[in-house]
């Protein structure tokens, strides 16, 4: 895999100040999901690539996030706040038939897919620090597989449904860590000593994207980078692309760019790296 400077930009105009963050390709790549942030209200949107038709799948007022479909396109689960707390949420790819399917005290967020479809796991804040959970899709069977005293956050499911790529705090500071799905043998794959977040699998499963927050030492400003760690050989690249905060990676179904929000002069957008192809390519979808 060849890292070129070409960037092909989402750009994502909301009405009222909102912003767009943390999106997820459908079961097919030109159907996209996304939440977007307007204060305190947050709803999920998905959007077609090629027509920049928007549907607004979440119009209740309160906060949805972390919409990310099932592998055949026919539910999303998410996050929401529709009863107080944090709950994990299944709707239709349409966004009719919400259904509460933790219906626990406790703050979940983050699900993601078993690559059949059966399963979900999802991190839980119970007692403070993040665990990861295991349920079937129905909620049924909800088992914590990560069970310690250290925070364990942003899990997601490989392709090949063996193992879970988490982030943990285990080491001392946010790392990205995988362990198989039953949580057993957890392994560190990154010492960056700095907030890693959002670990994301291709779906050849060979890489994983992240995130990593930090402070640029020269601006005091937020600074976010983007690596992909390369699964065979254990090594670390940082995507080039333009200084600024740059957040939650996602790969294309086809695994040919890699999407993420960047920050940029007070706006968030939606952005998708080329890979390999070094194309550029710029589309303005108004949701007005």
């Amino acid at each position: 895999m060849r890292f070129r400077c070409c960037l092909f930009a989402l750009v994502v105009l909301l009405p009222c100040q909102a912003y767009a963050h943390e999106g997820a390709w459908g079961y097919k790549d030109k159907i996209f999901v996304f939440w977007a942030d307007a204060g305190e209200e947050r709803d999920i949107y998905a959007i077609n690539i090629e027509s920049g038709e928007m549907d607004r799948l979440t119009p209740l007022g309160v906060e949805d996030a972390n919409g990310v479909y099932s592998p055949d396109g026919t539910q999303i689960a998410f996050f929401s706040r529709v009863n107080g707390a944090g709950e994990i949420f299944l709707m239709s790819g349409d966004g009719t038939g919400r259904t509460n399917v933790t219906q626990h005290p406790a703050s979940d967020f983050n699900p993601s897919w078993s690559p059949n479809g059966k399963k979900l796991v999802f991190q839980r804040h119970e007692t403070g620090s993040g665990q990861i959970y295991v349920m079937n899709k129905d909620g049924s069977g909800q088992t914590n597989i990560s069970n310690n005293g250290f925070s364990d956050t942003n899990p997601a499911w490989s392709p090949d449904g063996a193992s879970i790529a988490f982030i943990s705090t285990r080491t001392g500071t946010h790392e990205v860590f995988v362990m198989n799905a039953e949580g057993e043998n957890p392994a560190q794959l990154t010492k960056l000593g700095r907030g890693a977040r959002n670990p994301k699998w291709s779906p050849d499963g060979k890489y994983l994207a992240f995130h990593t927050d930090e402070i640029n030492a020269g601006t005091g400003a937020d600074k976010g980078s983007i690596f992909v760690f390369f699964l065979e050989d254990r090594s670390l690249r940082e995507l080039p692309l333009e200084e600024g905060y740059n957040f939650n990676p996602f790969f294309s179904r086809d695994g040919k760019r890699l999407g993420y929000n960047a920050w940029r002069e007070g706006s968030v957008y939606v952005c998708f790296f080329v890979l390999e192809t070094g194309e550029e390519h710029c589309h303005i979808f108004s949701l007005h």
